[in-house]
C-alpha cells in the first residue's frame, strides 16, 4: 500500500519507483521514516530527573510523527487545566509529545516541575516583560509565575488522543 501510494505521489509506477534507472532526479532521494517510537512514561517518574536518574524506559512505546531529540517521551494528560473551550486543547487522556532538549518560546506548552515538591505541571509558557508565567488553558484556574524553584524540563512538539 505505502509503495503504491509513494508512486502515485511522484507520478511513477511501482516498477518505475523499484528503478533506479527510470528515477532521474529522484534517484538520490533519500527517505526518512515519519515516525520513531518514544516512550509513554508516568507522571510520577518525572522527580527523577532533579535527582539525575531519569531513565527513559518504558513497556508502551508511542508511533511519533514529530521531530524530536533522543530525550523525548510521552505523557498521558491527567487532569483539566489544559482543556480548552476554544482553540488548542488537551482534555484528560490525551498523549502530548515532550522534547527535554527544546528550549522554550513564549506561548508554547511545557512541561514544569517544582524541584522543592517535586510536583510536575503541564502548562502554557507565557512571558510579560520580565516576568514568566505558567498558564492553564482552562480559564477556571489561575496563571502562576514561574518560580525560582521551577524548572521547565520540556516542551511539548505535538499531542495525539487515542480513539
Amino acid at each position: 500500500d505505502s509503495l503504491v501510494s509513494l508512486a502515485k505521489a511522484f507520478g511513477y509506477s511501482t516498477e518505475q519507483l523499484l528503478s533506479a534507472d527510470e528515477l532521474g532526479l529522484l534517484a538520490d532521494l533519500k527517505l526518512q521514516p515519519v515516525t520513531r517510537k518514544v516512550p509513554l512514561i508516568d507522571w510520577k517518574s518525572l522527580k527523577s530527573i532533579v535527582d539525575k536518574t531519569f531513565v527513559l524506559e518504558s513497556s508502551n512505546w508511542i508511533g511519533c510523527p514529530y521531530d524530536l531529540s533522543e530525550k523525548s517521551f510521552v505523557l498521558e494528560v491527567q487532569d483539566e487545566l489544559m482543556t480548552s473551550i476554544h482553540g488548542r486543547s488537551y482534555p484528560i487522556g490525551a498523549l502530548i509529545f515532550v522534547d527535554a532538549e527544546r528550549e522554550p518560546k513564549a506561548g508554547e506548552r511545557v512541561i514544569a516541575i517544582d524541584t522543592v515538591t517535586l510536583s510536575a505541571v503541564f502548562r502554557e509558557y507565557v512571558i510579560s516583560g520580565s516576568s514568566t508565567f505558567l498558564k492553564p488553558l482552562n480559564e477556571r484556574y489561575p496563571i502562576k509565575s514561574l518560580q525560582k524553584s521551577t524548572s521547565i524540563i520540556g516542551v511539548v512538539a505535538g499531542s495525539y488522543m487515542p480513539g
